[in-house]
């Protein structure tokens, strides 16, 4: 609720500004910002946003593009959907690989190596700084010259299901024993979404 009222204030902000025609102060935008917020209704809305994230001395430009429509605003009948789709396509990004009983692991994203990487007596993984596209990425681990392990992550796709994971199989029936369960989205193939946002409710 509160990201969705603060983009109506954004929203609304950028609609007082267009209009203003210079000389309003801050205060002033955000009074009127306020007040058209407190009157809108229905909406349709569509933002794209370029951001740039730094860590370090890394940088990620990422572009986010958002479809927002609602209905009854400002009432208790208030209903929202947001959708969204974040491309990172052809920046830099850090691929990390830690592992043991081995001697070396080689990277290949959608079938191309990207070299391999042994690690120094003190160190814990290994590094690869890649080009971001989406596919397929595959680590593949050797000991004396053998494959010893594979592991491979595929892009998502649109969130498509959800799946629970319990923590155990069995629970005490003494009213005090307590059960985890996981809860991950997936696409339609099974890859776990990393950035879904669904919300996911449970009744009891």
């Amino acid at each position: 609720m509160k990201k969705v009222l603060a983009l109506l204030l954004s929203a609304a902000m950028v609609l007082s500004m267009a209009g203003c025609g210079g000389g309003k102060d801050a205060r002033t935008i955000y009074d009127e910002a306020s007040k058209k917020t407190s009157e809108l209704k229905d909406m349709d809305l569509t933002t794209n946003v370029a951001m740039t994230m730094s860590q370090g001395d890394q940088t990620i430009d990422v572009t986010t593009a958002m479809d927002i429509q609602m209905t009854g605003a400002n009432t208790e009948d208030m209903r929202y959907l947001a959708t969204g789709k974040t491309s990172m396509a052809g920046q830099d990004i850090d691929m990390w690989a830690y592992y043991n009983n081995a001697d070396e692991v080689e990277l290949f994203v959608n079938g191309k190596s990207q070299g391999i990487r042994t690690k120094g007596k003190d160190d814990f993984h290994v590094m690869w700084r890649v080009k971001y596209e989406p596919g397929v990425v595959r680590a593949v681990s050797r000991r004396n010259g053998k494959t010893v392990l594979e592991r491979e992550i595929r892009t998502a796709g649109e969130p498509a299901q959800i799946r629970l994971t319990a923590d155990r199989s069995e629970i005490k029936s003494d009213g005090k024993d307590l059960i985890f369960i996981s809860v991950e989205i997936l696409d339609k193939d099974g890859n776990l979404c990393p950035n879904a946002d669904n919300q996911v409710m449970f009744d009891d």
